[in-house]
């Protein structure tokens, strides 16, 4: 049965990450009567974090942190009415296998660079891999990219990212 869907149909969304919350409201704005299934007790797939049992160090579990450039995410978070509930930070740390800790932070250069003295310090990176970040985001200093519809990762293998450098940063 192929079937499509009309307006104030039922219809199902699996997952409840990002993508499947972003599909339920869509459908649900355009007059679906939407289904969300979850198999876990909260909803948000990747995009949760959860306190770290050794440090008591709150960590963001997301595939990457929540910027200003994420503008669709903090778009659909505006739609859910939950936008003030981000919680921005002026510092990252970045917590390695064993432990050790890099922290990028600003300093007193004018934005670009105002992260860069630590960002060059980072231990959690090696100098190729700092180089290989320092060259793509020289990219996007100028304007936020046209969307393509290309991933995000093929865009970091694209502009020649290390898999350190992806994996780490």
């Amino acid at each position: 049965m192929n079937e499509r869907p009309t307006q104030n149909s039922r219809v199902a969304v699996v997952g409840g990450g990002l993508a499947g919350l972003a599909a339920g409201c869509a459908l649900a704005g355009s007059g679906f009567r939407v289904t969300l299934f979850e198999r876990r007790s909260y909803l948000g797939g990747r995009a949760s974090s959860y306190q770290h049992p050794g440090t008591g160090e709150v960590v963001d579990n997301c595939q990457h942190v929540l910027l200003g450039c994420c503008t669709n995410l903090v778009r659909f978070y505006e739609r859910l009415g939950v936008e003030n509930k981000i919680r921005w930070y002026d510092r990252l740390t970045f917590l390695e296998p064993g432990g050790r800790a890099s922290v990028i932070a600003p300093s007193k250069l004018p934005a670009p660079l105002h992260n860069a003295p630590s960002f060059l310090r980072a231990s959690c990176l090696d100098l190729s891999d700092k180089l290989t970040i320092g060259m793509a985001m020289a990219v996007l200093t100028p304007a936020t990219p046209r969307d393509t519809g290309e991933t995000f990762l093929a865009w970091l293998r694209r502009h020649e990212q290390t898999k350190q450098a992806i994996e780490r940063f």
